[in-house]
């Protein structure tokens, strides 16, 4: 499986560098090549949907463990910038996989305010064990129909 699926369509709509760079981060620093950039239909968008989705996905084989999710796109927002460029989450890898400039792309395409919707699901931190349950997911929901997935999977 390639480090990230492009949909050819979502592609077109993501700029190159935007998605060379989703594809970067990906490769470097997400983990088991989960993300990737999709589509979907605007016109059916609904975030509520999208929320019930990310939450019957729970993790862990056995439902151990549990996830927290955004509430709001600034949520959704604040908890992706957080672990892209806060001091407690994947900030030196980011540092050290994309350029200064591109990190400011990517900040700029989480922060789109014509974005749909910006979603997070995010390990809780005390259910489980971390071995099975380190996982999180951050969606982008762009207006154009481009779904960008970021997943961090340090699960074995």
């Amino acid at each position: 499986m390639p480090a990230l699926l492009l949909n050819s369509s979502a592609f077109a709509e993501l700029p190159k560098d935007l998605a060379a760079i989703v594809e970067k981060l990906d490769s470097e620093c997400s983990g088991n090549d989960n993300g990737y950039v999709g589509s979907f239909d605007p016109s059916t968008y609904s975030a509520s949907k999208v929320m019930r989705k990310l939450k019957a996905d729970q993790n862990g084989e056995d439902g151990s463990c549990r996830s927290t999710f955004s509430s709001s796109a600034a949520e959704g927002i604040a908890a992706l910038n957080e672990v892209l460029f806060g001091r407690n989450g994947e900030s030196s890898c980011v540092d050290s996989a994309l350029t200064a400039s591109e990190q400011r792309k990517l900040k700029a395409m989480i922060e789109d305010p014509t974005n749909l919707g910006v979603f997070s699901k995010e390990w809780d931190g005390d259910s489980g064990d971390s071995e099975y349950c380190m996982y999180a997911n951050y969606d982008i929901y762009r207006a154009d129909g481009t779904l960008v997935s970021i997943v961090f999977n340090h699960t074995d």
